[in-house]
């Protein structure tokens, strides 16, 4: 491994842990909130409603409906993100890398700006089941791409080295985060 490979994996491990510290920060700030107002709300009611339990069915729906919408939100950002660079060229983002290698192919970003949006609409409909489709179809694309890419910077000449850059992180980032939103269980 090169130098600036050990330096791009670092950066990568690096953005990770920096949007898993954001997520995690949210997701605690949000749950706080919600145990706050549970008290405000069992301080105000009788002795009968206090003793009830709040069902816990929609805390599972809120930290799905939390994962689909954060998911979504990372993976449309990472479409505008640049995923590599040429030095002569400079960043590119993924609307200027095909998916087919034919001249008139459908970019990549398209296609993963489309599913980010559908991701969207199915986590405001509630529909999380089919969150799999999207997160794993999104995931697909972007290992796929990723692979693609690098295999043709294998086959460059080494003064036009392609560099991976940041916006891969998200874009797997946003794929899992959709595929773990499909994922969570509601207990019966």
């Amino acid at each position: 491994m090169t130098a600036e490979a050990i330096g791009i994996i670092i950066m990568a491990i690096i953005v990770i842990i920096i949007l898993t510290i954001i997520l995690t920060i949210i997701v605690l700030y949000i749950r706080s909130h919600n145990v706050q107002e549970r008290q405000e709300e069992l301080d105000e009611a009788d002795e009968d409603k206090a003793l009830q339990l709040p069902d816990e069915n929609t805390d599972i729906n809120k930290n799905k409906h939390l994962l689909g919408l954060i998911g979504s939100a990372i993976l449309f950002v990472g479409v505008f993100a640049p995923i590599f660079a040429v030095p002569i060229v400079g960043n590119i983002n993924s609307f200027s890398l095909p998916i087919i290698e034919d001249g008139d192919s459908i970019k990549f970003g398209t296609i993963i700006l489309l599913l980010a949006l559908t991701s969207f609409v199915l986590t405001l409909l509630k529909k999380y089941i089919r969150l799999y489709i999207t997160g794993i179809t999104s995931l697909f694309i972007v290992l796929y791409s990723h692979i693609r890419l690098n295999e043709a910077s294998n086959r460059l000449e080494k003064n036009l080295m392609v560099h991976f850059q940041w916006g891969w992180p998200l874009l797997v980032i946003g794929a899992v985060l959709l595929i773990s939103s499909a994922a969570i269980k509601n207990k019966h």
